[in-house]
């Protein structure tokens, strides 16, 4: 990070904070022109941009992630950002990106697991339901206590009918009997 950067994302940081967006973006772009290898510029800038729903916040995670390639926080704000843009199949692919490259990571299998139960079609219910259990349970290998799954995986199991860890068996759900709040909430508001 080079100062003259640093000192934009500190007048970024000012800006921001007296309620001056449009001219923190502005000041963030300066310094990401400034420092191409400064990720806490992208990462600032691409916060700002992907809460305002602008498509270019992706584009600043892809350069966090380029230069911090083994943080978990490029991968979870680049999800955000294709979330705000409703760009579904390309968080499926940072979602599998996250979990190759790092398998260990508890939230990167429940981040897939959200996507591919929210996302799966009417034909492909079933097979996407499925693939949500197998990589919550991932995630539940990796982290007992992942909260994500820990709170999904007992209504997944539910509605397929499938016994719990516990070994107890749960009848399936109909879809009247689905809980309102796990049925219709939108994958990105999960985590």
């Amino acid at each position: 990070m080079s100062q003259k950067s640093s000192e934009l994302i500190r007048e970024a940081v000012r800006l921001m904070q007296s309620g001056n967006k449009s001219s923190a973006i502005s000041t963030l772009e300066r310094a990401v022109e400034c420092d191409r290898d400064d990720a806490d510029a992208w990462g600032i800038l691409g916060s700002l941009l992907a809460e305002g729903g602008d498509t270019r916040g992706a584009d600043c995670f892809k350069e966090y992630i380029r230069i911090r390639p083994e943080s978990p926080d490029g991968y979870q704000q680049l999800l955000y950002a294709y979330n705000k843009t409703h760009r579904v199949e390309d968080a499926l692919k940072t979602a599998r990106r996250f979990t190759e490259v790092q398998p260990q990571n508890a939230n990167a299998w429940a981040m897939l697991a959200a996507l591919c139960v929210e996302t799966a079609d009417n034909e492909n219910r079933n097979g996407g339901i499925d693939r949500g259990i197998e990589y919550y349970e991932k995630a539940l290998e990796i982290d007992p206590n992942n909260q994500l799954a820990r709170k999904v995986l007992p209504s997944l199991y539910a509605t397929r009918g499938k016994t719990t860890p516990a070994g107890s068996t749960s009848k399936p759900r109909t879809p009247a009997e689905q809980p309102a709040t796990q049925a219709k909430k939108p994958w990105w508001k999960i985590w």
